[in-house]
């Protein structure tokens, strides 16, 4: 009886050393990552303070057996697809932009080494999937104004060993100002900014952001228009405005750009002549990279937006400009 009771025991010890253990490794995972898991800052002088202070659950994955990645678990679309293939989120699309690239402006992407602008980077999927797969010699710039995708677009950068990523946390836009950044918990990487609004109170899932032109930014940071390689546009709807303010980049230098083209978003806000009106001074013609074998003249752009919208009921495609 006494042998039952001493083993009985030691079970229990057993167990217990073993919650301890886990409960000690599970406060280590907590205090390394601090700085992802604290509150984002709420607005000052507001009365309901934005629901996205409750940090989702971060967890981790790895993709094509060498990249790493730290993301929201409820985020479906960016990490939830990556956590269901294995597959580095459009890293199709990515490898096609370099391959056009090549065709058409003659930019071999082993060789090329100036900048890559992310505008709308994410948690860094893009920018790191460049530099690990295509070019490591990518001096690659991240614009990301979401606290928390930026954040963990830091994280992700220092655990592929990028370091040299430059990440900032602001939203470009046509002019210097405070907007209104909208974070969408299920879909990271269709957060969106929008301009602010006399004595706005914010929504739960919003948070104040700061915004800057393209052109002044690299005005300030010293970039020259011929030392940009590449220019990846993904803003969910605020294309319009980060061309505006990035004409004057554009008109100096020859720059490939392939830009989420929300055509439904352009049409419903009056914005397609601004957009159609910015790069028909730039580029001659494009791409719908659903199909990179049609080439468009640039005077199509408005009958090809109207095209997808009422003819083949889609929102939005990537077009690749030159």
């Amino acid at each position: 009886m006494i042998k039952k009771i001493k083993k009985y025991l030691g079970k229990i010890n057993f167990i217990y050393d073993a919650a301890r253990e886990t409960y000690g490794k599970l406060k280590q995972i907590e205090e390394n990552f601090t700085e992802i898991k604290e509150n984002i800052p709420t607005v000052k002088n507001y009365t309901s303070p934005p629901a996205i202070s409750e940090q989702p659950p971060i967890s981790s994955i790895k993709v094509l057996d060498e990249i790493l990645y730290l993301g929201s678990t409820d985020d479906k679309v960016v990490f939830g697809a990556m956590q269901d293939t294995s597959i580095n989120f459009a890293s199709g699309l990515i490898d096609l932009f370099f391959d056009l690239s090549e065709i058409h402006y003659g930019k071999h992407k082993s060789e090329t080494n100036g900048y890559f602008l992310d505008i709308g980077a994410n948690i860094g999927t893009t920018a790191i999937y460049a530099k690990k797969k295509i070019n490591k010699a990518l001096k690659a710039i991240c614009f990301e104004p979401g606290e928390l995708n930026y954040k963990l677009l830091r994280c992700n950068c220092i655990l592929n060993n990028f370091d040299d990523i430059r990440c900032e946390n602001i939203a470009l836009s046509n002019i210097a100002e405070r907007k209104i950044f909208t974070y969408n918990r299920q879909n990271s990487g269709g957060s969106k900014v929008r301009s602010s609004e006399p004595d706005v109170r914010l929504k739960e899932n919003e948070s104040w952001v700061s915004s800057k032109p393209l052109d002044s930014y690299l005005r300030d940071a010293c970039i020259k228009a011929n030392e940009i390689d590449y220019i990846w546009l993904d803003v969910e709807g605020h294309e319009v405005e980060v061309l505006e303010g990035a004409t004057e980049t554009l008109l100096s230098g020859k720059i490939p750009l392939i830009s989420e083209f929300n055509a439904l978003v352009y049409i419903n806000n009056n914005t397609l002549n601004r957009y159609s009106g910015i790069v028909k001074k730039i580029y001659k013609s494009f791409i719908d990279c659903r199909n990179e074998d049609t080439i468009y003249p640039i005077d199509k752009l408005e009958d090809f937006a109207l095209k997808l919208v009422k003819i083949e009921n889609l929102e939005a495609t990537d077009l690749f400009f030159f």
